[in-house]
C-alpha cells in the first residue's frame, strides 16, 4: 500500500538543502496503455496527493529516470522515489 507521508517533505530536509530546493517526490508510471496511465494518475493525484510522471514505453521511462539525476539539486527527492511499470509491453 502507498504511504503517502513518503512522499512529504520533511523540514530537516529543506534546512540541509539550505531551504532553497523545491523538488517534490515523485512517482514514474509506465504503461503502454493511455487508459492506465489516465486512471493511476488519477488515483494517484486524487485519492494520495502524489505527483507522477508518465511514459509509454521504457526508452521514454529510462529517459526521465537518468533526468531525475542529472539535475542540479542533489536533494533525495531528484530521483524518483517509485516506479510503477507494466510487465508486458511491445
Amino acid at each position: 500500500m502507498i504511504n503517502p507521508n513518503d512522499f512529504m517533505i520533511e523540514e530537516e530536509e529543506k534546512e540541509s538543502n539550505g531551504g532553497h530546493c523545491n523538488c517534490q517526490p515523485k512517482v514514474l508510471c509506465v504503461d503502454d496503455n493511455v487508459f492506465n496511465i489516465e486512471i493511476l494518475g488519477a488515483i494517484l493525484q486524487s485519492q494520495h496527493n502524489i505527483t507522477a510522471d508518465f511514459a509509454e514505453n521504457g526508452i521514454e521511462a529510462m529517459k526521465l529516470f537518468e533526468a531525475g539525476f542529472n539535475k542540479q539539486c542533489n536533494c533525495e527527492n531528484r530521483a524518483y522515489k517509485l516506479v510503477l511499470m507494466d510487465l508486458e509491453m511491445p
